[in-house]
């Protein structure tokens, strides 16, 4: 019976290890990459649909909680976000507004919605 048992818990405890699921923040083969990295700094674009065809800049920085990023427009609204990140997403959800990226290679696609006045808008990003 000691053996048997000391073998359950020998296989739950590298199960546990094994598992390919990350602390919240973390992503990577051995969950050594903090997501969030991988948007901070300041991105471009020349596509957002919300800039009436003006050159735009994104600035995304770390927030208080290690899943979590701040982002504004540089030289732009004076709106500061936060978002939730997962791995190459970010998601902001609220009554008022839904913010979401999606990051491929160096490729940020930005949305944004106010679902009050039904304003839609979307970009392509790159650092």
């Amino acid at each position: 019976m000691k053996k048997t048992t000391l073998a359950l818990a020998t296989f739950t405890l590298i199960s546990l290890y094994a598992c390919d699921s990350c602390p919240d923040g973390f992503s990577g083969e051995d969950c050594e990459i903090e997501s969030r990295q991988n948007f901070i700094g300041i991105w471009n674009s020349d596509d957002y649909t919300c800039a009436l065809g003006e050159p735009i800049q994104l600035q995304i920085n770390e927030a208080d909680e290690i899943d979590e990023i701040s982002m504004n427009f540089v030289g732009g609204p004076s709106d500061q976000f936060r978002a939730e990140v997962e791995d190459n997403d970010f998601n902001f959800d609220s009554d008022t507004l839904d913010i979401s990226g999606t990051l491929t290679g160096d490729l940020l696609v930005f949305r944004l919605f106010r679902p009050e006045n039904n304003i839609s808008c979307i970009g392509s990003f790159r650092p």
